[in-house]
């Protein structure tokens, strides 16, 4: 809004026409159904109302409606809701006036109730469009307020005893609202009043309203005399109750004095004025012409598609459009393609390579998986101590593999295997991962086969380095990384790996790791290694020692013997050296064994293992028991070598 125009306000400027001028009244509403009247003056012609409107500032008019011009209707509501009373009131008035007035010429409200109604009065009020009534051409297009509304409003919530009467001679309208026990009963009635006939008139019509009110005769009479007793004789005049009148001296705040004459020259401009502050404000909206709405942008196109010729040449352009803009395009994109790149048909060459290239690569990605990553991918998922022996792994089949769990002292093959099951499924290649074990043993080395589903063979996970075997070998972590380092620069520099006797020993001891539990030592044998030639041997069978080899010394074979004795346990059972000596030791190399015989102990060796070290050479002998059924000696050895561990763990059982 620029600084020129002037501000929005809420004055509202009534126009009451009264002879040959009109009774003008501007004001603005206060709360609780009060007005302030800024200004109130008689103008005696038209072209003054412009002018005055412009002056009092006004935001909207209202002109008054003459009740000859109206129908006016009143109905009685039921006790209901406001929204019920709303929807039956609207009823009545389809009912009653029956397209009488379209929708922009036709008003309905409910009047203000009182203590004393039975029920509710709505009141229906409808401007005929053969009325010629029209205001004067103002700045403003102005709505149009029945006079019958502004009787309306000035009654109130009031139920006075005596009838409010608004006679106006010049424009042949009488107005009356009578109070009765139901309620209100308002007529708005067209009459051609003089000064001869008007005493008859207004008697006439008062005593018809009465009596539509089932008013008693007596209250009849009284009443039309006092309105006849109220006649001044002039042919204009708004009758009001005294009770009606002082009530609406406390609705009005005005400099002027609400005398007898003021209230007849501006009384019905000023309720009307009332009216747009309470219930009734839906009266004094009327409008003599529907808005007129100038179409938008979108209206206007439309009204102009709707020509048939515009329509066919619109067609027939998008088609021509529709063949001819993609070759034109695509020229165009093709000579600036040239001007850009002059050697375009060596880049379409190479990119048609390269589509091909792709297609290849796409069909091998989904028709070959990258078998040494999938076993990379297995061997990354299996912990130490599981021996792998047949891996099966096809495209399009699922992975099976099988083997052995030889778990570290301290710990069981079924917690090793069910770490391998869930590594594999963790990894994000594998899926439908299923664990089978092959022997029902619950010590010792167990067999099993585990089958899973490739899901996703070209994903690459990322392992942390205790899992990831190529970054953190088996020998690394075996013997430590030190240790490896030596290893390779002794294999770089030529030198033999077996030192002699003269060269001072290397220790090759991995050291300690801090994630792998060691396992205890076993202190060297207490028995002396027997001679070599009194080793016994079986019929048919050969030597201990073949010819030209040379005798072991005693210290080479206690030595022998130490070291027998630090090695773990699982890993000299697992040991194919030390089952063939077992095999020798126990006179059956004759027989065909066919499983692994455990290393002999004594009770010194015996005594300086742990409780779970027992627990395993126990499961050993008992598995060498079941191989060795054929040979009697052997047998009995194991039977001896049973009974010592036996006894071994109950003395570790035992506080």
């Amino acid at each position: 809004m620029s600084s020129i125009e002037p501000p929005q306000t809420n004055i509202v400027a009534v126009i009451h026409q009264q002879g040959g001028q009109w009774a003008c009244v501007a004001g603005q509403p206060l709360d609780a159904n009060r007005v302030s009247i800024l200004d109130a003056r008689v103008l005696d012609s038209d072209s003054e109302l412009a002018g005055w409107v412009a002056q009092v500032n006004a935001q909207s008019v209202r002109s008054i409606v003459p009740s000859s011009e109206v129908i006016c209707r009143t109905c009685n509501l039921p006790d209901s809701d406001p929204d019920s009373l709303e929807e039956a009131i609207r009823l009545q008035a389809e009912t009653q006036l029956l397209g009488t007035a379209p929708s922009h010429r036709l008003a309905v409200a409910m009047l203000p109730a009182s203590t004393t109604d039975a029920v509710r009065t709505g009141l229906i009020l409808a401007w005929p469009e053969t009325s010629p009534w029209a205001a004067p051409s103002l700045g403003i297009t102005p709505l149009y307020t029945p006079d019958v509304a502004a009787i309306a409003s000035i009654l109130g919530d009031d139920r006075p005893g005596n009838p409010l009467v608004w006679v106006d001679a010049d424009n042949r309208s009488v107005a009356v609202a009578l109070c009765h026990m139901q309620g209100v009963q308002i007529r708005a009635l067209r009459e051609d009043l003089t000064e001869a006939n008007q005493s008859d008139v207004i008697r006439t019509i008062v005593a018809e309203t009465a009596l539509n009110a089932e008013l008693s005769m007596e209250r009849i009479e009284d009443m039309t005399a006092n309105v006849l007793s109220g006649l001044n004789g002039t042919l204009r005049q708004l009758m009001l109750p005294e009770a009606v009148v002082d009530r609406m001296r406390d609705r009005i705040d005005s400099d002027d004095t609400l005398d007898e004459a003021w209230i007849d020259r501006f009384g019905i401009a000023t309720g009307a004025l009332l009216a747009t502050t309470d219930d009734l404000i839906a009266l004094t909206m009327l409008q003599r012409d529907l808005p007129k709405v100038e179409p938008g942008l979108l209206e206007s196109t439309t009204s102009q598609l709707s020509s048939m010729r515009i329509a066919i040449w619109l067609m027939a352009a998008a088609i021509l459009i529709v063949v001819f803009a993609p070759l034109a395009i695509s020229g165009v994109r093709l000579g600036l393609l040239k001007v850009a790149h002059p050697s375009l048909d060596y880049m379409v060459q190479q990119s048609e390579r390269q589509e091909r290239q792709y297609a290849m690569y796409r069909a091998l990605q989904s028709e070959a998986w990258p078998m040494t990553k999938l076993l990379a991918d297995v061997s990354n998922s299996t912990p130490e101590g599981i021996k792998i022996e047949t891996i099966r792994l096809g495209h399009g089949e699922p992975l099976k593999i099988s083997g052995t769990a030889t778990p570290p002292a301290g710990s069981d093959a079924a917690r090793l295997v069910t770490d391998m099951k869930d590594q594999l499924e963790s990894m994000g290649v594998f899926n439908d991962v299923t664990l089978r074990w092959d022997d029902m043993d619950t010590y010792g080395p167990r067999t099993f086969s585990i089958d899973a589903h490739v899901a996703r063979p070209l994903h690459r996970p990322r392992y942390e380095e205790d899992r990831d075997f190529g970054s953190y070998t088996l020998a690394e972590r075996l013997y430590g990384r030190e240790a490896v380092a030596i290893g390779k620069e002794v294999l770089a520099s030529g030198a033999p790996s077996m030192t002699t006797p003269s060269t001072p020993a290397v220790d090759r001891t991995p050291p300690a790791q801090p994630a792998r539990p060691s396992t205890p030592t076993l202190p060297p044998p207490s028995r002396p290694t027997p001679p070599v030639a009194e080793n016994p041997t079986r019929p048919g069978t050969t030597p201990a020692m073949p010819d030209g080899a040379m005798a072991q010394s005693p210290e080479r074979s206690e030595d022998s013997d130490s070291r027998r004795g630090r090695r773990p346990q699982g890993r000299s059972s697992g040991d194919g050296g030390s089952r063939a000596d077992s095999d020798n030791r126990g006179g059956n190399s004759g027989a065909a064994m066919t499983g692994r015989i455990p290393e002999m102990l004594n009770q010194q060796q015996v005594d300086a293992m742990t409780e779970a070290e027992i627990r395993q050479q126990l499961v050993e002998v008992s598995n060498a028991r079941k191989f060795a059924r054929n040979d009697q000696e052997l047998q009995e050895k194991l039977t001896e070598q049973f009974n010592l561990l036996l006894d071994g763990l109950k003395a570790k059982k035992t506080p």
